[in-house]
């Protein structure tokens, strides 16, 4: 009778296992797809942090749009904008 159940017990806990290892290795299948997203994600964090961390960087674009006149600011901004992506495509272009 215990020898029953002991050997039922078992066969019991290796399906359970085997169950449980089936269900790791299709979560880690699923969760790639998450890896891109989750990657901005922690990007984005990181910016607030460090943000958080040197307030000046933040201070100095509003008090260059207090001094000037906001119509400037915007215009030297997109100015600045359209070269940093323009260095960016060429950076591309580069080889490494």
């Amino acid at each position: 009778m215990w020898g029953e159940q002991l050997a039922e017990n078992r066969v019991r806990r290796e399906h359970l296992v085997a169950c449980s290892q089936a269900l790791r290795e299709a979560m880690g299948q699923h969760s790639q797809a998450l890896q891109t997203p989750l990657a901005l994600a922690d990007r984005v964090r990181g910016g607030f942090h460090w943000l958080a961390s040197h307030p000046q960087w933040l201070v100095l674009p509003i008090a260059l749009t207090v001094a000037m006149r906001p119509r400037r600011v915007l215009g030297w901004s997109m100015k600045l904008w359209w070269g940093w992506r323009a260095l960016r495509r060429v950076q591309g272009l580069l080889p490494r």
